[in-house]
């Protein structure tokens, strides 16, 4: 068995029957004579539960992990490109796809008889997040071997020496490029490629920053309408309680 069908099979399982299973494929490796294969085998890190729910993902919502894929790849495009509006509505999208493969992560693995902690979904989500803001999140993603889960800072890359396994061996979801402009080719210059990304954060602040002033728009049409309806009731409830107040005053005549 070579290295890449070992991976795929153990990150498929379940986190507590991964040593176990380890130890009966390094024996089989040893058994056939491959010292090599064994060392390989034995060296896979057993994941955490955030990254066995998403290697479980990856391999049970192959349509919704690509159409995540083709959306981060149309979103570096448009920021390569400075096209503002076109970030926004990818951003939404992008918002959606990561919400909708976080609740089947939590889904999937409950089906499969485990409860994913609250925190764990929250770096389930950073890993889905940051698969998309980053090309080597994605390559680690696309093999669905993570080991530990992965988050971007905004900028530099993520580093995934230590979060993903058989990096080199066949990744489990293809490549396949989504439409839009053809990909600059990245300058040799360490500062060009800087200069790069921060013009993409720049890009995608701006866009982030008009959705927000949007929202706080919105919520101050929202706001200025609440205060006038409350007047409105206000406005009602005086002859109302000018109307309690008479009528008590009718009681305790009554009553004397």
């Amino acid at each position: 068995m070579d290295i890449s069908t070992a991976a795929d099979e153990l990150y498929g399982l379940a986190p507590e029957r991964f040593t176990a299973r380890r130890a009966e494929l390094a024996a089989e490796a040893r058994e056939a004579g491959d010292a090599t294969g064994r060392a390989e085998i034995m060296a896979l890190r057993k994941p955490t539960v955030a990254a066995w729910a998403v290697n479980l993902v990856v391999r049970e919502h192959e349509d919704q992990v690509q159409e995540l894929l083709h959306i981060a790849e149309e979103l570096r495009a448009a920021q390569r490109g400075l096209a503002a509006d076109r970030m926004r509505e990818l951003s939404d999208r992008r918002r959606g796809a990561v919400t909708a493969l976080t609740r089947a992560a939590r889904d999937t693995a409950k089906a499969a008889g485990r409860q994913v902690p609250d925190a764990a979904l929250r770096e389930v989500q950073a890993s889905f997040d940051a698969a998309v803001a980053d090309e080597n999140a994605e390559r680690a993603l696309r093999t669905g071997r993570l080991t530990s889960a992965l988050s971007y800072s905004g900028f530099g890359e993520v580093d995934i020496s230590d979060a993903v396994a058989a990096l080199d061996a066949r990744p489990r979801l293809a490549v396949v490029s989504a439409p839009g402009p053809a990909k600059r080719v990245p300058q040799d210059s360490a500062r060009e490629r800087v200069t790069q990304r921060r013009e993409r954060a720049a890009a995608q602040a701006r866009a982030d920053l008009t959705d927000a002033t949007r929202r706080r728009d919105e919520l101050l049409t929202e706001a200025e309408q609440l205060r006038r309806r409350l007047g409105d009731i206000e406005r009602d409830l005086k002859p109302a309680e000018a109307a309690v107040r008479a009528a008590t005053r009718r009681l305790d005549a009554a009553s004397r």
